[in-house]
C-alpha cells in the first residue's frame, strides 16, 4: 500500500514548481540588484554634493586670499613692489644659473 509520501509528483508538477522557484529567485535577484543600484546612486549623489561643497569652500578661501593680497598691496604698495623685485631677481638668477650649467 502506498502512503501519500510515496506518491511522486508528475513531471508537469515538477516543471511548474521549478518555474515558480526560478521566478521567485529571479525576483529576489532583481530586487537585490535594484537595491544595490539605488544605494550606488545615493552614494554617488552624496559624493557629488560633498565635492560641490568642498569646491565652493575652496573658491571662497581663494577669493578671501586674493582679497587679502589686494588689500595688502593697496595698503603697502612699496613693499609689494620691493617683494616683486626681489622675487624677479631671484628667479632671473636661478634661470641664468641653470642655463650656464
Amino acid at each position: 500500500m502506498a502512503s501519500k509520501h510515496d506518491i511522486k509528483p508528475s513531471s508537469g508538477e515538477l516543471t511548474k514548481d521549478m518555474k515558480h522557484e526560478y521566478a521567485k529567485r529571479t525576483d529576489d535577484v532583481n530586487d537585490a540588484v535594484s537595491d544595490f543600484r539605488d544605494d550606488v546612486r545615493d552614494a554617488a549623489e552624496n559624493l557629488r554634493e560633498e565635492y560641490d561643497r568642498r569646491v565652493d569652500q575652496v573658491h571662497e578661501q581663494l577669493d578671501e586670499s586674493i582679497d587679502g593680497s589686494r588689500k595688502s598691496v593697496q595698503e603697502h604698495p612699496f613693499v609689494a613692489v620691493g617683494v616683486a623685485l626681489v622675487v624677479g631677481i631671484l628667479a632671473g638668477l636661478l634661470i641664468r644659473r641653470k642655463s650656464n650649467a
